[in-house]
């Protein structure tokens, strides 16, 4: 639930100067999900096993990776998959993908033996397929 706050700007009729009226209204947040069946204990479940396996598995790497095969290889619905990364992690499925890119990417930089390798190779074994989509 949001608040907003509502100012009326009002002229004092005596003296001419304005006047200010403010009033906190609570506004209704449109769920964007309030229509999926999904429990808040299966999606935390869900957000669970993708941090999981994507710590472990790495599955960002692969510069193909779509939100389907995401899904099949955590057992999940895409669409469940979508909406637990959008609510726990705030992002939308590409976004997430390349935050963890640029996370192993910021890991791999600083070992000493990545200073034989150019940035862009070291983009590249983090899953960027392009040097524009890693520059973005």
């Amino acid at each position: 639930m949001h608040d907003n706050i509502q100012v009326a700007i009002t002229t004092n009729s005596e003296d001419g100067n304005l006047e200010f009226e403010s009033e906190i209204i609570e506004e209704k947040k449109t769920q964007k999900y309030e229509k999926s069946g999904l429990t808040d204990e299966t999606a935390k479940d869900i957000h669970d096993v993708l941090s999981t396996k994507m710590e472990e598995e790495k599955f960002f790497v692969n510069p193909e990776l779509t939100l389907v095969e995401l899904a099949q290889f955590i057992d999940v619905h895409p669409n469940n998959l979508s909406q637990v990364i959008n609510t726990y992690e705030e992002k939308n499925f590409y976004d997430y993908i390349n935050s963890k890119r640029i996370e192993m990417f910021k890991e791999i930089v600083e070992s000493p033996e990545s200073k034989k390798y150019t940035i862009l190779s070291l983009a590249f074994d983090c899953g960027f397929n392009s040097k524009s989509s890693f520059n973005k």
